[in-house]
This record gives structure tokens, C-alpha cells and sequence, in this order.
């Protein structure tokens, strides 16, 4: 299999990235979801809501099985990466990327199952997290700070990485989200949560809006986890600006998606920069850069939301993976998004691309995900929650979409070369 994906794309690296730079240069695409088209935000397509009755017992066998590795991953001593020191750690990075990638993990196995025990796992590390908030600055706000490399003195020790600053806080959305939709099972998720909506706004928020300071990145990753964080705090208070900023950046995203036509499927391709005025190319996203870009629009998904609601939009990601990124099978992952290079397979294991076979019908995402937790995990003492995790949602399927309670109109193509910088952003 792995030699006849080989074959049939490599001959299209080429042209993808051709396709890709020369659509950049000439200021982009319109968004492919353009004139007249509804693409809906509101009533989740699988919710965060609990099960107080959930059995696991009632599990099909399948989803049972994992159920079962999924739990020995959570208690395992020795589990990777360690999600309790990067909760720990008080380091915007750690908490901003494998804290973050652990816990929305965890939620989506939650949605599934509505098994409350995961929620009040996301909650201890959170907690956990939440102990190492400080004020080291004495500016009034409390914060985690950057602590992941000490030669990089600009930013060691405080709390002004924006990049790491958006993706930590992308993750705080989504968990206080969660607890809010759980408070009545446990007063306790009711607190919590009103504590992380106060962190969002007047710590945050606040702090950036202090400083004078735009917090943005027009890198892809953070950009599209600003998109989930904003849609989290209007789901948390009910501010339309929160999702007016949501579904902007929803319409700056999709203008950066080339369309490539793999001879399987349409895939999706991308700069590693969203496409905004003044802001030249940087070439295809490097796929470890792209996990935590597509992990937003997964969720963005499960949530209903703008154009990630729809099923033939995220079946474009999958075909990138499935064709571009995964074409040596479990030996290799390509190096970015357009397939080119190679970069080691590991980053798979924690990573939230087994779900995409939700979207594939030949069965590729299924075979890969398997294969790929019995050689990199010891099927009865795993380490990695999320094969196991997203698996679940694999097997499980989606309901159908529901009708959402928020409407929203994408920008015209006419207006897309009008839209402003952004100089303007929510702080």
C-alpha cells in the first residue's frame, strides 16, 4: 500500500508547492465557501454534555476496547507526554501545546461518551495548571510564563510569547466551556469554570488590552486556535464580538486554503502565514505545525461551527493527510502540508489525525491509526491517550448536522480583497 501511495502522489509535490507560491504571491483566494453561502455556528454536532448514567458496559466491543486502552493510557505512571508536568510546569509552552493537545483528547472522548470521569480528569490538570498561575511581573495580571529554552532571553521567564500565549488560552476556553456545560452534575465544574472565564477576560485579555499591545499571530497554528478561543468565550458570555472575531478569522483561514487535486480527492494545502494583506508567504506549514492547526478545526467541527460544520469541507483535510502528509504509511509523515520531505512518524501517536477517518471511506485513517498504536505502544500498557481517543470518535461516527442556533453569512469573494488587516482585533 505504502509503495502505491508513493507513486501516486510524489509526482504533485512539486505543482502543490508551485500552486501554492504562486497563489500567495498573487494575495491569495477568495474563500471557497463565498457568495450567498450559510455556513452555520451554534448547536454542537456532538456535545459536551455529560452521561451521569454513562456505562461503559453499554459500549459497543469495538469502542469498549478502546474505552479500556484509553483509561490505562490516563493511568499510566509513566504516560507521554507527561501530562501532569506539563500542567505542572507553570511554562506557557508545555501548557500551549502538549497540555493542550492531552486535555482536548480527553473532551473529545468525553463528547463520545459522555463519560464524566474524563471531564473530571481534564479538570484535575487543569487545576494542576491553574496552581502555577503568578503575578512575577507585578503587573496585576496572573499568567504562566515561557520557560521552555533559557537562551532565548526576550522571552524566558515572562509571560510575552504571543504565539504560546494564544495556544495555552485556546485551551482554557475550550475546558471552561466544558465545565460550564457540566456544572449541574457538579457545582464544583460551575466554579471552575466561572474562575477561567474571569482568567480569560481580565488576566488575559485584560493584560494584552493593557499593555496596548495587538496579540495575534498570522501563523497558521495560533491564528486558527484565536478562531477557537474566541468562539469559546462568545459560547462562554454571550458577546457577538467574540464570534463576529471567530468567524473572521474563519474567513481569513479558508482564503488560505489552496485546493490541489490529489487523483484521489481534493486536498487542502497552506502557508505556514494565513493570507492577510502585508504579510509575504512563508511557504507550505511544516506538518508538526500543522497538527495543532487542523486539531482547531477538528474541534471547530464537533462544535457546528462556520464552515468546519460541513462534512465535504473537512473531508479536504483528510484528503492532505491521507494522500500528502501519510503517503509512506507508518514510516514516515512528510514534512509539510503540500508533501513535501519527510519528518518521523512519531508525531501521529499525539496527535488528533486518527479522527479523520470520519471522513475517509477507504478505510486508510483506520488501518494507519491501528497499525500505528501496535508498533509504537504495548497494547496492554500504553502511554499515548490519543490513538485511543480519537479513535473512539472514528468508530463512533457523527450524528447528523443539527440545526444551528447562530446563523452566519461567509464574506463575499467581491469583498474578500477588501478585508482590512485586522488593526482593529479584539485585544
Amino acid at each position: 500500500m505504502v509503495g502505491v501511495i508513493l507513486l501516486k502522489t510524489k509526482p504533485i509535490v512539486s505543482m502543490v508547492v508551485a500552486m501554492l507560491v504562486v497563489t500567495l504571491c498573487a494575495g491569495g483566494l477568495p474563500p471557497i465557501h463565498a457568495e450567498g453561502e450559510r455556513a452555520p455556528a451554534g448547536a454542537a454536532r456532538l456535545g459536551l454534555v455529560g452521561d451521569p448514567d454513562f456505562d461503559p458496559n453499554d459500549l459497543a466491543p469495538d469502542m469498549r476496547l478502546w474505552y479500556d486502552r484509553l483509561w490505562l493510557a490516563i493511568s499510566s505512571d509513566s504516560a507521554y507526554p507527561n501530562p501532569d508536568n506539563a500542567a505542572s510546569s507553570g511554562d506557557l509552552y508545555l501548557i500551549g501545546r502538549s497540555l493542550n493537545n492531552h486535555v482536548t483528547a480527553l473532551l473529545t472522548a468525553f463528547r463520545v461518551t459522555g463519560d464524566l470521569a474524563l471531564l473530571e480528569e481534564a479538570d484535575r490538570l487543569m487545576e494542576l495548571a491553574r496552581a502555577e498561575l503568578r503575578d512575577d511581573d507585578g503587573d496585576g495580571f496572573m499568567n504562566w510564563r515561557w520557560l521552555y529554552d533559557d537562551s532565548v532571553e526576550s522571552y524566558y521567564g515572562n509571560d510575552y510569547h504571543k504565539m504560546d500565549e494564544i495556544l495555552a488560552h485556546s485551551l482554557v476556553a475550550a475546558v471552561a466551556y466544558a465545565l460550564r456545560q457540566n456544572e449541574q452534575f457538579n457545582p464544583i465544574f460551575g466554579e471552575h469554570a466561572d474562575f477561567w472565564t474571569d482568567h480569560l477576560g481580565n488576566d488575559f485579555l485584560g493584560k494584552w488590552e493593557a499593555r496596548g499591545d495587538d496579540i495575534d499571530k498570522s501563523l497558521a497554528h495560533p491564528y486558527s486556535n484565536f478562531m477557537r478561543l474566541y468562539y469559546y468565550l462568545y459560547r462562554l458570555t454571550g458577546d457577538e464580538a467574540y464570534l463576529d472575531e471567530a468567524n473572521y478569522r474563519a474567513d481569513v483561514l479558508d482564503g488560505s486554503m489552496i485546493e490541489v487535486d490529489t487523483g484521489n480527492g481534493m486536498a487542502f494545502t497552506w502557508d505556514h502565514r494565513v493570507v492577510l494583506p502585508g504579510k509575504e508567504p512563508w511557504g507550505c506549514q511544516p506538518t508538526t505545525y500543522s497538527l495543532q492547526t487542523v486539531l482547531a478545526f477538528q474541534d471547530m467541527h464537533l462544535e457546528n461551527f462556520n464552515r468546519y460544520a460541513d462534512d465535504v469541507y473537512m473531508t479536504h483535510y483528510m484528503v492532505t493527510f491521507r494522500e500528502l502528509v501519510l503517503q509512506y504509511g507508518t514510516d514516515a509523515m512528510a514534512g509539510n502540508v503540500c508533501g513535501e520531505g519527510e519528518q518521523s512518524f512519531g508525531k501521529f501517536t499525539i496527535s488528533s489525525l486518527p479522527a479523520l477517518a470520519i471522513w475517509d471511506n477507504t478505510g486508510t485513517f483506520l488501518e494507519i491509526s491501528d497499525a500505528a498504536y501496535y508498533q509504537f505502544e504495548s497494547p496492554n500498557t500504553p502511554r499515548r491517550v490519543f490513538i485511543p481517543a480519537y479513535m473512539l470518535l472514528a468508530l463512533d461516527g457523527l450524528p447528523p448536522v443539527v440545526e444551528s442556533d447562530v446563523a452566519y453569512v461567509a464574506t463575499p469573494a467581491s469583498d474578500w480583497a477588501s478585508l482590512p488587516a485586522r488593526e482593529d482585533a479584539l485585544p
